[in-house]
């Protein structure tokens, strides 16, 4: 649509151009999800039923959107931190685990454990390829 663009009585409905904030309270833009890992996915569709369950504490309101406003960035953010977390932990926790240890066939058993869950943490909280999963788990 070129100049003008809006010229009926509805021209304001969507704001007016001198003032971004003045626009109905109920319009939302809404725009495609950044693609993410099946651990953030999962979270981030179940994300509002831990905000409803006190974590809506830690959020801003506002005044046009409504009582709260939850961003898909700021759950990204977190399931980023908690990858980051495990991923340190996990080297560290075979460790402490294998050398509590006696017997050489139990040691092989939890070894391979701990490369099951490791592959399965590739899997689930990354977005590597099966390729890389494959590395990691063999090396």
């Amino acid at each position: 649509m070129g100049p003008p663009y809006f010229t009926g009585e509805d021209r304001n409905l969507w704001g007016w151009t001198d003032d971004a904030d003045n626009h109905a309270p109920d319009l939302i833009g809404v725009h495609t999800r950044v693609k993410e890992d099946t651990f953030s996915r999962l979270i981030s569709e179940r994300a509002i039923y831990l905000f409803k369950c006190g974590l809506g504490l830690f959020t801003k309101g506002n005044q046009h959107v409504g009582r709260y406003i939850y961003y898909d960035s700021t759950v990204l953010r977190a399931t980023s931190w908690i990858t980051c977390i495990l991923a340190s932990l996990l080297p560290i926790a075979s460790i402490i685990v294998l050398t509590h240890l006696r017997t050489l066939n139990t040691k092989l058993w939890v070894i391979a454990a701990f490369n099951v869950f490791t592959s399965v943490c590739l899997r689930t909280l990354t977005d590597a390829k099966r390729a890389e999963i494959f590395a990691v788990t063999a090396a």
